[in-house]
C-alpha cells in the first residue's frame, strides 16, 4: 500500500490516497467477473487490516492469459 496524492475521480476531502495492488493467478471465469467489476466503475471493498468500508476505482488491470497472472491497481480516497 502507498500514500501519495489526491485522488480526483473519487470523493475528495482532501485527505492522502492510498493505493493497493492485488497480483496472482486466476482463470479466464474469475477474470471475466473482475472484468464486469471494472465496466461498472468504481466500487466499494473492506479495508483487509482495519475492517472499514472504502471508495475505490480501478487504475491499472492487466491480465496474462497465457499463464494467469494478472495485476489490479485500486485507488482509495475519503469519502
Amino acid at each position: 500500500m502507498a500514500r501519495d496524492g489526491e485522488g480526483d475521480d473519487l470523493i475528495d476531502q482532501g485527505s492522502e490516497s492510498a493505493e493497493y495492488t492485488f497480483t496472482g493467478r486466476i482463470d479466464d471465469e474469475t477474470y471475466l467477473k473482475v472484468l464486469e467489476v471494472f465496466r461498472a466503475g468504481s466500487c466499494w471493498l473492506i479495508e483487509p487490516f482495519e475492517e472499514f468500508e472504502l471508495k475505490v476505482c480501478f487504475a491499472k488491470l492487466s491480465y496474462d492469459s497465457g499463464d494467469g497472472t494478472f495485476e489490479i491497481l485500486l485507488i482509495q480516497d475519503a469519502i
